[in-house]
């Protein structure tokens, strides 16, 4: 995908986020029954997988149109991180969201989401 800075209206980028929320051509909302389904099946791997496509997604929209991940998405994600122990994905949640946050919102910081990630890591 081009960079939004070569874009030079408006409706280009706004096309493009609307194009970033489809994923196989089901909108990323549609993605919320299905992870909660493999959830319940202990398929923790399976919902990740999926979360992280949306979030990445979800990042681009954020990226051409500066509307924020909803947080559902990042919350589940690092919690189906933290209960498998992946915690590089965990970390990569929380990078993406506190990156993808307004400015004048922002209530965390990326060095605070790595210790914090660090010394879980230490304490395993």
């Amino acid at each position: 995908m081009e960079s939004w800075e070569t874009w030079n209206t408006f409706d280009e980028r706004w096309s493009a986020a609307f194009a970033a929320e489809y994923i196989d051509g089901m909108h990323f909302t549609d993605y919320i029954c299905e992870v909660d389904a493999l959830i319940r099946g202990a398929n923790f791997r399976g919902a990740l997988e999926i979360i992280r496509s949306v979030v990445g997604r979800l990042a681009v929209r954020s990226d051409l149109i500066g509307q924020e991940i909803p947080l559902w998405w990042v919350t589940t994600g690092a919690c189906i991180a933290r209960k498998i122990d992946d915690c590089e994905s965990e970390l990569w949640f929380y990078d993406t969201w506190i990156r993808h946050q307004a400015v004048g919102t922002r209530r965390r910081t990326v060095a605070e989401a790595r210790r914090r990630c660090q010394l879980r890591l230490a304490t395993n």
